[in-house]
């Protein structure tokens, strides 16, 4: 099974989320970080965490972004999205990011 890691730092230290690639969450941090300049993604960004209910009744962690002005970064997408294609656009955008800063 693939697995989804985003590494965060935050006051000195480092944290590890691990998701799986189809869920909620890892597919919100893509379709952010593919639609998402690396001008935008080089500065602090912002995030929040909340448990959403699914028509399912299951429940899903779901996540907001926000720029270093506070700004949401857009995060939508589908299922039917071509998952590979978001994934390397937001690589390539988070790359980018890491030369800028």
């Amino acid at each position: 099974m693939v697995k989804f890691h985003l590494f965060m730092r935050a006051d000195g230290e480092t944290t590890t989320f691990e998701s799986g690639q189809d869920c909620f969450f890892s597919k919100s941090i893509l379709a952010a970080f593919a639609s998402t300049s690396p001008e935008v993604l080089a500065q602090p960004i912002q995030m929040a965490t909340y448990i959403k209910a699914l028509n399912t009744g299951d429940n899903t962690l779901m996540v907001s972004l926000r720029d270093s002005s506070g700004n949401k970064l857009a995060c939508e997408w589908t299922n039917d999205d071509d998952w590979e294609a978001v994934t390397a656009v937001a690589v390539a955008n988070i790359k980018q990011a890491l030369l800028l800063s």
